[in-house]
């Protein structure tokens, strides 16, 4: 079995996109490892006078956009073609996607380059070998004969599926070099299970500095290779930019786009909590006065008016359950100024060991905003408005689903975040709005941020919520009213074309507020 740097001397791996020192940034060629990561690769990637590998466990952490998923695979295609022919490798990684799009989809592409068979979720190596992707089930790792497992942001495995997955990839005895490969970026330290911490914690915490890489250090002359005690992990977990573009001025744009945890985690590979404010509340103070100097005043269904109140409003309902407030909340899209309008926003607060009566409250509220205003939407989870969404969709409202778990939230929480941080958000004075906002916090998740509520916590953020369901909606809809069918008459009607005549065709003005294109035409 060829070292790893001799393989990558001879044979290479491919990529799409390469650096140089010379070009900078170029097409396809082959990887070129940087002098730390070519004396880290070859102390780990090469057998020792035993004739083995010099660790099972190799633990690969650095900040984003330092080459860890290529190198990853990399690994990989090293292992299919020079370890022993029939070996078992597989892509571990939190879901699918993420599997088939990284580590996977990199070493595909070296194998498509050298000719080998390849599959969406397989590669078939010459020498009957092969790699395969699995996502985070541990039903489908059940029975694997694994001799090198890849593993992607083992981070984001927090859950017990995750670590009944990682059980069940335990490496053979039986395998003649068994590998196990972890690329990754720093993890919460509050998530329970917690796969990554407790590695952490067994390599780099409690394990020794590497004499051989005892000069690579952080900014504080830290070693940042280490080994276990045992001697057989080995972890390399480094907090800072080494490569050439990681530059002073990338990090400033990210540090402007990100919230600071997430900044720390992906930028500075530190250890976080996964729940933080999610947004400071200056925020929403400083929306409050865009709103008043663009002559938002108040609610529009109270301020008759308002040079906005004829503007399509999404309205966003979050119920509660038993002791649990419920919130109502408007928004509307400018469309010519590119912003979004605080309309209008209710909350009720059930009694004492008591429930909100939801006819008298949020649907009496829904029916007066539908009168009062122009609403295109009313989008809302179904988890606990069943009756009322039944109720409401036989009275013809606009209703939308709009699940507060998953993707779907996790999109209107980042709508919501972005347009107050941008300052393209605007509202009128709300007391109990911003209060909602001011004690909602952000849950990471692995695929993003969400508004969620902190355990135990006496004060409510329902209209936060729902705010970030009513702007995520209205941003989504750009200011048209997609619930009901728009007719556009083509202004070349046969009579125009025969008589050789051509009008400029007359707008309904109950049309004004659409977009030129989606008005109907009056001849």
């Amino acid at each position: 079995m060829r070292p790893f740097l001799d393989w990558l001397r001879d044979t290479g791996f491919h990529i799409s996109r390469g650096w140089t020192t010379v070009d900078g940034w170029i097409g396809p060629g082959k990887a070129d490892p940087f002098d730390h990561q070519a004396r880290i690769l070859g102390h780990c990637l090469a057998l020792t006078s035993e004739g083995k590998l010099p660790y099972t466990t190799i633990l690969f952490s650095t900040i984003k956009k330092s080459g860890k998923s290529m190198w990853e695979a990399a690994i990989g295609s090293w292992y299919a073609e020079e370890a022993p022919p029939g070996s078992e490798i597989y892509v571990c990684a939190n879901d699918m996607e993420q599997a088939s799009s990284l580590v996977f989809a990199n070493m595909k592409y070296d194998a498509d380059q050298k000719g080998y068979k390849t599959f969406k979720e397989e590669i078939r190596y010459p020498n009957g070998t092969t790699a395969r992707v699995l996502a985070k089930e541990y039903k489908s790792a059940a029975g694997r004969q694994a001799d090198l497992t890849l593993w992607d942001e083992l981070w984001a495995f927090d859950s017990d599926r995750g670590v009944r997955m990682w059980s069940e990839m335990t490496l053979i005895p039986t395998s003649r070099y068994p590998l196990r490969v972890i690329v990754t970026y720093a993890g919460y330290e509050n998530a329970d299970p917690n796969l990554l911490l407790d590695l952490y914690k067994h390599i780099i915490v409690k394990g020794k500095p590497v004499p051989e890489l005892e000069d690579i250090t952080d900014r504080r002359g830290v070693p940042v290779c280490y080994t276990s005690q045992d001697g057989r992990s080995f972890g390399y977990w480094d907090t800072e930019p080494r490569l050439p573009w990681q530059t002073t001025d990338y990090y400033e744009q990210e540090a402007a786009m990100l919230p600071p945890l997430q900044f720390l985690r992906l930028h500075r590979n530190m250890w976080v909590s996964n729940e933080d404010q999610f947004i400071p509340v200056e925020w929403f103070d400083a929306a409050v006065e865009r709103g008043q100097a663009a002559g938002l005043m108040g609610p529009l269904n109270m301020v008759s008016e308002s040079p906005y109140r004829t503007f399509p409003v999404s309205l966003a309902v979050d119920v509660g359950v038993k002791q649990d407030c419920s919130a109502v909340v408007g928004t509307y899209y400018d469309v010519k100024r590119g912003r979004v309008g605080l309309a209008c926003c209710s909350v009720w607060n059930p009694m004492k060991m008591g429930e909100i009566d939801l006819e008298a409250t949020v649907e009496a509220y829904i029916h007066d905003i539908y009168k009062k205003l122009k609403v295109i939407s009313i989008v809302y989870d179904p988890s606990n408005f069943h009756r009322s969404m039944t109720t409401l969709k036989k009275s013809n409202y606009p209703m939308f689903e709009l699940t507060q778990s998953g993707d779907p939230m996790i999109k209107a929480s980042k709508a919501l975040y972005d347009s107050l941080r941008n300052g393209t958000f605007e509202a009128y004075p709300e007391p109990t709005l911003r209060d909602h906002l001011k004690y909602a916090i952000g849950k990471a998740t692995p695929r993003g941020f969400r508004i969620a509520k902190e355990k135990n916590s006496k004060y409510p953020n329902d209209a936060a919520v729902a705010l970030a369901m009513s702007v995520y909606d209205s941003i989504e809809r750009a200011g048209v009213d997609t619930s009901k069918p728009i007719r556009i008459t083509s202004p070349f009607t046969d009579h125009q074309q025969s008589s050789g005549a051509f009008q400029r065709p007359r707008q309904r003005t109950e049309e004004s507020w659409l977009p030129e294109p989606l008005r109907s035409r009056v001849n």
